[in-house]
């Protein structure tokens, strides 16, 4: 059995975690207040933004733009925008690791062939045969226009090819 000093050290000692709990709970509900009070105060422009696209649409006449057409289909994009401070732990890696990412200068591995870059998510995060790979490498970079370029280095590529190759590695999984 504890004696006295023992027990009253723990006492003390929940006591102060009671009290650094109820400091971050505060900080927090400061943070989301100041969170919430963004988001009321975008509303006015949102709404604004809203109303002048639907009069634009509705009244563009003759006008014809892909961007502007419904269609049906399963393929979506998406933007994703990650945290960069705070005690998020490890949700960004669990966030991009479901979703391909292209950075705006490619960041393709200069030592790895444009083939091996985009196999590269392939040979990573699946147990995919080695021919599969190759397979869906050469259909993604097909798909975007780089067929035949499987063994040239990011080198060799114009930035435009090498935008192509990193969009290629983003949708190969």
């Amino acid at each position: 059995m504890p004696s006295t000093r023992e027990i009253r050290r723990r006492i003390v000692s929940v006591k102060k975690t009671a009290q650094i709990t109820s400091a971050m709970e505060k900080v927090a509900q400061a943070k989301m207040g100041r969170a919430q009070q963004a988001a009321m105060a975008g509303r006015p422009y949102a709404e604004l933004m809203n109303r002048v696209l639907g009069e634009v649409v509705t009244n563009a006449g003759d006008f014809d733009h892909p961007f502007m057409k419904a269609r049906g289909g399963e393929n979506r994009a998406l933007i994703l925008v990650t945290t960069d401070k705070g005690m998020c732990g490890s949700i960004n890696s669990n966030l991009l690791r479901k979703v391909g990412v292209v950075f705006q200068s490619s960041a393709l591995f200069n030592s790895l062939t444009i083939g091996d870059n985009v196999a590269l998510p392939l040979r990573e995060h699946t147990k995919l045969e080695e021919s599969t790979i190759q397979i869906m490498t050469r259909i993604k970079l097909d798909m975007v226009g780089l067929s035949g370029f499987e063994d040239y280095m990011p080198s060799e590529l114009s930035g435009g090819m090498k935008k192509r190759a990193a969009f290629a590695r983003a949708i190969s999984m």
